[in-house]
């Protein structure tokens, strides 16, 4: 045998430490036994030694998951990993692999506040509260699911009598406003160019209820203070279904604008909120 050929161990080593992606490969008892060059650079921004396996990433053979840290200088790291047993690093050996995913998970991100958001506002739009509309209404627990739909009225005078940029200005003030009133877990959207809409779990219909009541007395603190030249009017109807019913989000959306819709002609006579 030429002894400068290498063994197929230290061959394997070589290909290892040349991946672009990391490879750490745990005995039995979790400590590291292999710990390969991209894997190092990867932990080192996590931790100052390169050996050390945050928790988040110490999973059971299986396991694939997309996991999101955060490196020594507080920036946001999105990594892939596998994991897989490896019996050649003895009983309980895994062999983790890890793909640094940060620049896939940022551009996935900005696509998505393209198709999902709203740009005038930040919310969601129409397509994503659809998108994200189910999986608040299938989360189990005791309590109701309320729906508010929100209406910015006589936004074309606003705009006719002080332009456009006043009219936006409005339009992110009452989108302000609903992020002042409703829990950050509950789903905003701006469904139309003077509509939003609010998803919100609360605990009984006495609550649902009171929340349009915060939302009128935020409306008009902020209608006293602001030097603004409009008043802000906004019409509300809202509805509510127990949660755990799996309900028809189109019925209870449609419910909250019909809803809406008799506050609004309570306004158009003389009601103002």
């Amino acid at each position: 045998m030429n002894t400068q050929e290498k063994s197929p161990a230290a061959l394997l080593g070589g290909v290892l430490q040349q991946l672009p992606d990391g490879v750490v490969v745990l005995d039995g008892t979790g400590e590291p036994r292999l710990v390969n060059a991209a894997a190092a650079r990867l932990l080192c921004r996590l931790a100052r030694d390169a050996r050390w396996l945050p928790p988040e990433l110490d999973r059971p053979a299986g396991t694939s998951a997309i996991v999101t840290l955060h490196d020594l200088g507080g920036c946001e790291l999105a990594v892939e990993l596998t994991v897989a047993a490896c019996p050649e690093a003895g009983p309980g050996g895994r062999l983790i692999h890890l793909r640094d995913i940060t620049g896939l998970h940022r551009r996935q991100r900005a696509l998505e506040q393209l198709v999902y958001r709203d740009p005038l506002t930040g919310l969601y739009n129409r397509r994503g509260l659809e998108r994200h509309a189910a999986a608040l209404a299938g989360r189990g627990g005791e309590g109701v699911l309320a729906a508010y739909y929100v209406d910015v009225n006589r936004l074309k005078q606003i705009n006719d009598e002080a332009g456009h940029a006043t009219g936006d200005a409005a339009i992110v003030e009452t989108a302000r406003l609903l992020c002042e009133v409703f829990a950050p877990a509950d789903l905003k959207a701006r469904v139309g160019g003077d509509e939003f809409v609010v998803l919100s779990r609360q605990r009984d219909p006495v609550r649902a209820r009171q929340a349009v009541i915060r939302l009128r007395r935020h409306l008009a603190r902020r209608n006293a203070r602001n030097g603004r030249p409009y008043t802000l009017s906004l019409s509300v109807g809202f509805t509510w279904c127990r949660r755990g019913e799996s309900p028809d989000l189109h019925r209870l959306l449609d419910e909250a604008d019909t809803s809406m819709y008799r506050t609004k002609r309570e306004v158009r006579a003389g009601a103002v909120m």
